[in-house]
């Protein structure tokens, strides 16, 4: 289908490692000068008393959190790594944070714990041709009027990820 810019959509499960293999494989990057890939902000559950709703594996983050916003991230950027390397292609990843993993809050614990994960990642990836930014937003996204805690926010002036995207390659 296509999706708010116009351009053709892609269904992809980014837990099905093989599939994501099998579509970044037969990627055709021929006359792409710079490519970015640009990661949702996934999985963001509130954590009133700091503990994780879902953890089969006991390490202490939600288990949707961290496949939403790490393992999805790693599955599909190993493989394009590795591609934008062999062709000489330059790429920026792009992860969408917040403000509360930025500063720790006790009431997201999984979600900033996943995304200082997803920091550390980048760093061990970059190098000349693969660079890294992650967008720290948090009140700002308007996520189908979701508040995720925050039942008091105003919401005026929050964008939804399409426009914050949009809004930070225009600047």
């Amino acid at each position: 289908g296509m999706n708010r810019t116009g351009s053709a959509g892609v269904g992809l499960d980014l837990m099905d490692v093989g599939a994501v293999n099998e579509f970044v494989s037969g990627l055709d990057l021929g006359g792409v000068e710079n490519l970015v890939y640009i990661h949702g902000i996934g999985v963001d559950k509130f954590e009133p008393k700091g503990l994780p709703h879902i953890d089969e594996d006991g390490d202490g983050i939600d288990d949707e959190v961290m496949d939403s916003n790490y393992t999805t991230f790693v599955n599909f950027v190993d493989p394009l790594v590795e591609k934008v390397n062999r062709d000489d292609i330059p790429l920026t990843l792009c992860a969408i944070g917040s403000i509360s993993d930025v500063f720790e809050v006790p009431y997201w614990k999984s979600f900033w714990r996943v995304k200082n994960m997803v920091r550390k990642y980048c760093k061990a990836v970059s190098h000349d041709l693969v660079r890294s930014v992650i967008l720290n937003v948090s009140s700002t996204l308007d996520n189908n009027g979701r508040v995720y805690g925050r039942v008091h926010a105003d919401t005026t002036y929050w964008q939804t990820a399409f426009e914050l995207v949009a809004k930070s390659f225009d600047a």
